[in-house]
């Protein structure tokens, strides 16, 4: 019977058309409570995912924050909202404070901590690009070398007394950053990939050379990570694989990275593809969140992988010094995954009340 509703579930896939999309828009019902554990495996699971915020701004010279807006927002609403959902676990996907923010020790900590009260022991941080492969901007009041503000990253959010919270994750040796757990009918997992071509452009303050070489290396890191998700994923049999990571992997940025060159690059495009080949064998839904760009959707933006879905996540909401909006929004979003014989993902936004658009421009 089992192997019937996986044919069953595969021909769906190909054919499904307008209305079994709309299905995957329909928004999700109130909250009915946190899970005892991680969920059922036969069971519709909730989760909340955000990132990209609070972005300050920042006096010139760096010791005072001139607007704190999108701080109150993440306090006053966003945080409750989440709370108040009671989803079965938070992903925070990176860029935990603004591009014009020195990564100091003091900011990096009160932001991790802010994080973890969401949702003590059931919360998975992701870096963004901002949290350290930026910090060595000369804008900055304390620019600093970035492979150094990455190891400190490391030790201050993957603390060792965290492998026993809820989740209880498993985490991938010399990458802490990635983490892996079952939850209901998913295998969730998180991946080091970030902006700024994935850490390949403006390097200013590191050797070039040893920082593309751990470019390559936390490739290849997540390469084998992401993998392990799948593999999991088939030996349980669940119905969906959900990843997620920083950085907007689907806007590409010329030809791929290769020996020769490593810099003038697409540094995503391998993970694209990989993402292409494993959802392909994959007999469920694979879903993707990310943040990086202000383009919010859920859509599905690989041709040939009907079943790979991605979710552009809120936050990335920028100003302009003279104060014009230049796009994001503010705002957590949750997630329900739907196992059974046709599996579907909704989101909604939490404040907003409303599901994301169903493309992300074109």
């Amino acid at each position: 019977m089992e192997s019937m509703m996986r044919g069953a579930r595969a021909i769906w896939r190909r054919t499904a058309g307008a209305g079994a999309a709309a299905a995957l828009f329909l928004i999700a019902a109130g909250p009915a409570g946190a899970a005892d554990a991680i969920g059922a495996p036969d069971q519709p699971l909730r989760f909340a995912a955000l990132g990209d915020m609070p972005y300050l701004g920042w006096s010139e010279d760096g010791g005072s924050v001139v607007d704190d807006s999108q701080g109150r927002v993440l306090v006053r609403q966003i945080i409750p909202a989440v709370k108040a959902a009671q989803p079965a676990f938070t992903l925070h996907y990176g860029d935990l404070k603004g591009g014009s923010a020195s990564c100091t020790d003091a900011l990096l900590a009160e932001r991790l901590a802010q994080i973890r009260a969401i949702q003590p022991g059931r919360t998975i941080f992701t870096p963004g690009d901002n949290d350290w492969t930026d910090c060595d901007r000369d804008g900055l009041a304390q620019p600093m070398s970035e492979l150094e503000r990455l190891d400190r990253l490391r030790a201050l959010a993957y603390r060792q007394e965290e492998a026993g919270a809820a989740l209880k994750p498993s985490r991938q040796p010399l990458y802490p950053e990635n983490a892996r757990f079952r939850a209901g009918p998913a295998i969730v997992a998180s991946l080091h990939v970030v902006g700024t071509n994935n850490g390949r452009h403006q390097i200013l303050r590191d050797d070039k050379r040893a920082a593309l070489a751990q470019v390559d290396a936390r490739d290849a890191a997540n390469e084998v990570w992401l993998a392990a998700a799948f593999d999991e994923a088939a030996a349980a049999d669940a119905d969906f694989v959900v990843l997620v990571f920083q950085a907007d992997i689907f806007k590409r940025q010329g030809a791929r990275c290769t020996a020769l060159s490593r810099e003038a690059c697409d540094g995503h495009a391998w993970l694209r593809d990989v993402l292409k080949a494993k959802a392909s064998v994959f007999d469920g839904l694979v879903l993707a969140i990310h943040g990086d760009t202000d383009d919010h959707c859920l859509d599905r933006p690989i041709d040939g992988a009907e079943n790979f879905w991605r979710l552009n996540g809120p936050g990335d909401r920028w100003e302009t010094a003279g104060g014009a909006v230049g796009g994001g929004l503010l705002d957590a979003v949750e997630v329900t995954l739907t196992p059974g014989e046709r599996p579907s993902i909704a989101a909604r936004y939490l404040l907003a009340n409303e599901p994301p658009p169903s493309s992300c421009g074109p």
